[in-house]
């Protein structure tokens, strides 16, 4: 089915802009579609791609301008791919790969508040108005409920950068399927943080400590890095040790369970990987 759909983007232009057009109404399917062009076929062909796509969603902005921001937050989440697509077939680094989709999501949502303050402030108070709302049904008061722009702001680069890295993600296993089957679980699993890069992430993330409570999303952005590359040492020793795929789907349902403590343990695990190296000590381990 995925390959099927992989072989349908890569077969021209218009197939790509379709899929990308029509699969934006699911989560990852439209961004994955351009990722996979800029990857397979270009970032000029991709380019394009994003701008035919770009048209209707700007007409739908004109038409119906309740939520612009929403609007300008899908059609970024495309634009970005152009772009970290042509980091990832450029370096083939996902470490280079996933920095480019937080920068790249940081300059936009901020560009956001100078292109969008009205949109952003109109959402905030519909967010409010339907928070006071929703506990008014749970039989609850909601009183002063606030909501800053930085908070806005700090959520949107968050999901963006999210967005970005599994919509990549998902490309580079659709191009898999078609080139090189079973290379993005070999990939994937080597995937790390570089110790230099690891003290850079934590050093931002401590900083921002200082901030103020409302930049709790900011603050959590420089451990998305680490958390995928917990997801790839996982990954990599479930398969390596030959434990069973119901081990990975336990842990995709633990949050529901341990909350947070999970993220924590995964970013745990990254950094020991980027100063101890656990996949070649587990490498070393399985081989005496």
């Amino acid at each position: 089915m995925f390959k099927g759909l992989a072989g349908f983007i890569l077969r021209g232009r218009i197939q790509a802009i379709l899929v990308t057009l029509f699969g934006n109404l699911f989560p990852f399917i439209g961004p994955s579609a351009i990722a996979l062009v800029s990857l397979a076929r270009g970032t000029a062909q991709s380019f394009w791609v994003f701008m035919w796509v770009s048209l209707p969603l700007m007409l739908l902005h004109y038409i119906n301008a309740d939520n612009p921001l929403l609007i300008g937050v899908s059609i970024s989440s495309l634009g970005l791919m152009v772009v970290v697509g042509a980091v990832h077939r450029a370096l083939a680094s996902w470490q280079w790969t996933i920095l480019a989709a937080l920068t790249t999501s940081v300059l936009v949502a901020l560009s956001f508040s100078f292109l969008m303050a009205t949109s952003i402030n109109n959402l905030m108070e519909q967010i409010i108005v339907f928070l006071e709302e929703f506990s008014a049904m749970q039989g609850k008061t909601l009183q002063g409920a606030t909501l800053s722009k930085s908070a806005m702001l700090g959520f949107v680069a968050m999901g963006l950068s999210l967005g970005c890295v599994i919509s990549m993600m998902l490309a580079r296993w659709w191009q898999s399927l078609i080139y090189n089957p079973g290379g993005f679980q070999e990939e994937f699993h080597k995937f790390t943080i570089e110790s230099k890069t690891a003290v850079v992430l934590l050093g931002v993330m401590f900083l921002g400590m200082l901030l103020p409570k409302d930049s709790v999303y900011w603050i959590t952005l420089p451990t998305i890095p680490l958390l995928f590359s917990g997801i790839a040492l996982l990954h990599f020793s479930v398969k390596h040790f030959q434990l069973g795929g119901y081990w990975l789907v336990l842990f995709y349902l633990s949050p529901l369970l341990l909350g947070a403590l999970v993220a924590l343990l995964l970013i745990g695990l990254a950094i020991g990987d980027s100063f101890l190296d656990i996949r070649g000590r587990l490498l070393k381990y399985k081989n005496r």
